[in-house]
């Protein structure tokens, strides 16, 4: 196979180009990724001895979102959030696939009959899935952020 010989300046604007194009790549969204960015969205609102929690729901291979209800995960996630109910509490979920995050959490809201007004949530996922988690969330009377995954 030949090889072809670049002139000394288009090798340079090769190069260039490609460390543009490697730069332009997101970062994956890990569950530090994204604890970050829940903390730049509810950081500045947070008093002294409030909790900033990060919840990362890994996605399960073959789970279709309908089996979110039945997630431990779902469980796990009511839990923390009911304290929303009593004191303040700032939660950041996020995890390995939106849709499925995105069910947990409503699955969760939905497991919950009181109010949870001192609760603050930002979800971290796919923009086309805000506006459920959205419902979710303000039908429990929390006040909701949403930031899209990288």
């Amino acid at each position: 196979m030949p090889t072809v010989e670049l002139a000394p300046r288009r090798r340079a604007l090769v190069g260039l180009l490609a460390l543009l194009l490697g730069g332009c790549a997101a970062p994956k969204l890990t569950p530090q990724l994204a604890a970050e960015m829940g903390y730049e969205v509810l950081g500045p609102q947070m008093q002294y001895d409030d909790k900033l929690v990060m919840a990362w729901i890994p996605a399960t291979p073959g789970a279709a979102p309908a089996s979110a209800a039945a997630s431990p995960f779902t469980a796990e996630l009511a839990r923390l959030i009911a304290a929303g109910a009593r004191q303040p509490i700032h939660v950041t979920v996020s995890g390995d696939d939106s849709a499925f995050t995105a069910q947990v959490i409503k699955a969760a809201c939905a497991q919950l009959p009181a109010e949870l007004s001192k609760l603050r949530l930002v979800f971290i996922g796919n923009p086309a899935h805000e506006a459920e988690v959205r419902q979710a969330v303000l039908s429990r009377r929390a006040t909701f952020y949403f930031e899209p995954a990288p």
